[in-house]
């Protein structure tokens, strides 16, 4: 029974290898980008895809012929159908010596036609993004309620610029580097409101600060002065 189980294991994994190796990878492509797909024979009449089909396993498109320049068979997938996020699989036919011969491989699309980062570098992107959002949030409130009291002073709008450039960091990492998109979006919007909350307001709280603090000044030596 045990000799039984060890070989139906054995079985498994030897098929699993076999499938594993007829798939190939052409590699990493950014969201939204036109994907060039490749077969090279050199002894080959034709070349043709007989089908790509997207990570859920709908087909994008069949029966395609390729385009041959030299010994490589070339085929250009629209930007259009590369909006999924996931592996793609590519298969078609050639025939080799006059014989008719199958083949597959993959290919993979991110936001950032890179790597996927790490889980550990993934897990520090979002507590970074969490410290920097509650700063965020807690540096606006902060600072209207200096610039109600018109104390908005220099070391207020330093920490104001400091979180905006720490987030505006965040969103580039976002895009060079993690790929994700539903991020992507969520940083785009607080850039684009961090520019007035923590940007043109506060820079307007200050001069208005500055320009009460001046006038106090002036007031208060005009009065020592009549006195």
């Amino acid at each position: 029974m045990k000799n039984k189980l060890f070989l139906f294991i054995f079985v498994i994994f030897f098929f699993s290898l076999v499938s594993s190796a007829d798939v190939e990878t052409l590699g990493r492509f950014k969201q939204n980008t036109d994907v060039e797909l490749t077969q090279i024979c050199s002894n080959c009449s034709y070349v043709n895809i007989s089908s790509i089909n997207y990570p859920n396993r709908s087909v994008i498109t069949s029966e395609v012929v390729m385009t041959k320049s030299g010994v490589t068979y070339n085929y250009t997938l629209d930007s259009t159908y590369t909006d999924s996020i996931g592996r793609y699989i590519v298969c078609g036919y050639g025939d080799p010596d006059g014989t008719i011969d199958t083949w597959c491989y993959d290919f993979y699309i991110n936001g950032t036609g890179r790597e996927d980062p790490s889980g550990i570098v993934s897990a520090l992107f979002i507590v970074s993004f969490l410290i920097v959002m509650f700063l965020f949030v807690w540096l606006f409130v902060y600072s209207m309620g200096h610039a109600i009291k018109k104390d908005f002073d220099i070391i207020d709008l330093g920490f104001d610029f400091g979180i905006y450039f720490m987030l505006f960091s965040l969103f580039i990492l976002q895009q060079q580097y993690m790929g994700n998109p539903m991020m992507d979006s969520l940083l785009n919007v607080f850039v684009y409101v961090g520019t007035f909350t923590h940007i043109l307001f506060p820079s307007i709280f200050f001069f208005i600060s500055m320009f009460r603090a001046s006038t106090d000044r002036t007031q208060s030596i005009m009065s020592g002065g009549m006195r």
